[in-house]
C-alpha cells in the first residue's frame, strides 16, 4: 500500500569555538508536509517556555552543559507552508581532552538523522523490517574553528534495502568545515529477508 509523504526536516547547526572553551550555537530547523504540521501541533499543546526547555535539555545531552541564550523564536508558525524554529545556545566546554596526549577534541554528529533512523532490535534478521513513513532529513553542521586547521575532506554514501544516506565533510576558508548529512527512506517494509546478519554498522 502506498503511504503518504511525511515531508522533510532541514537543520543548519552554526557553531563558532573558542580555543579550549565554549561555543555559540544557532540552529535553524525547517520543516514541510505532516512534519510541520507536528511541530503546529506542539505549539498548540505546549508553551513556548515549556518547548524551549525541552529543546536546551536535548542539546545539552548532545554537548554537555549550555546555556540557551533565547527563549525559541518560531517563524511564521501558523500560516507558512514551510515553517522554521530558530534556537540559540552557549556549550558551556566544548572541548574534551585525549587521556594518552594534549590534544583537544570536539565531538558532533548529524543528531536530527540519528533520531529519524529505525533501529532493528536484532540485526541477524530473519523477517522484514518496517522502515517508517516515507522521509527525507538534512543536517548541516557549520562549524567555525579558532583557526585554521587542517581538515581532511571525507565522503560516505550508502544506498539500498530502501535507504539512502551520506555524509560530506568539506573544509572551507577561515577554519570553516562544513558536515552535511542526508538520510532519506521510501517507507515500505522489505517482504524479502536478509539471509545474512548484518556484521558490521557504521556510526553517525
Amino acid at each position: 500500500m502506498q503511504v503518504s509523504d511525511t515531508g522533510t526536516v532541514e537543520v543548519v547547526e552554526r557553531i563558532t569555538l573558542d580555543i579550549g572553551g565554549g561555543g555559540d550555537a544557532v540552529v535553524t530547523t525547517r520543516y514541510t508536509g505532516r512534519k510541520a504540521d507536528a511541530m503546529r501541533s506542539d505549539l498548540a499543546s505546549q508553551s513556548i517556555a515549556d518547548i524551549t526547555k525541552t529543546y536546551g535539555e536535548y542539546y545539552a545531552d548532545l554537548y554537555g552543559p549550555c546555556t540557551t541564550l533565547a527563549q525559541l523564536h518560531f517563524g511564521d508558525a501558523s500560516g507558512s507552508e514551510c515553517p522554521l524554529d530558530e534556537e540559540e545556545h552557549y556549550i558551556q566546554q566544548a572541548w574534551d581532552t585525549l587521556e594518552d596526549r594534549n590534544v583537544l577534541v570536539f565531538n558532533t554528529l548529524g543528531y536530527t538523522v540519528r533520531d529519524h533512523q529505525v533501529k532493528p532490535g536484532n540485526a541477524a534478521r530473519t523477517a522484514p523490517l518496517r522502515l517508517g513513513e516515507p522521509l527525507r532529513v538534512r543536517h548541516r553542521i557549520e562549524l567555525k574553528l579558532p583557526a585554521d586547521w587542517s581538515v581532511p575532506p571525507i565522503t560516505f554514501e550508502r544506498e539500498g534495502f530502501g535507504i539512502s544516506y551520506s555524509s560530506v565533510i568539506t573544509k572551507k576558508s577561515d577554519g570553516l568545515v562544513v558536515l552535511d548529512y542526508t538520510y532519506s527512506s521510501d517507507g515500505y517494509a522489505w517482504t524479502t529477508p536478509m539471509r545474512r546478519p548484518i556484521r558490521r554498522c557504521r556510526r553517525l
